[in-house]
């Protein structure tokens, strides 16, 4: 493959559980400038307020918000094979 498609040989998956995304905001920036993802996941269980202003600290992705429809008290919230 040539220089041109050699980007094409890997994908950069950014994901993280924020734990108070709002406080983390420019931590998580940071972090996003140094490594370059491709993708980046972030999970927030208690995200109450609007996410909006994020949108312009990563202009080149796109936000997707997923609320919880239904509570979970006991067990796995998320699990990823």
């Amino acid at each position: 493959m040539g220089a041109a498609r050699s980007h094409l040989n890997s994908l950069q998956i950014y994901c993280t559980n924020a734990l108070s995304l709002l406080n983390k905001q420019l931590k998580l920036g940071v972090q996003i400038d140094s490594i370059k993802p491709d993708i980046i996941t972030v999970t927030e269980t208690w995200l109450t307020q609007p996410v909006d202003d994020m949108e312009r600290d990563f202009e080149s992705f796109t936000l997707v918000r997923a609320q919880m429809v239904q509570m979970v008290v006991d067990g796995i919230e998320e699990a990823f094979a």
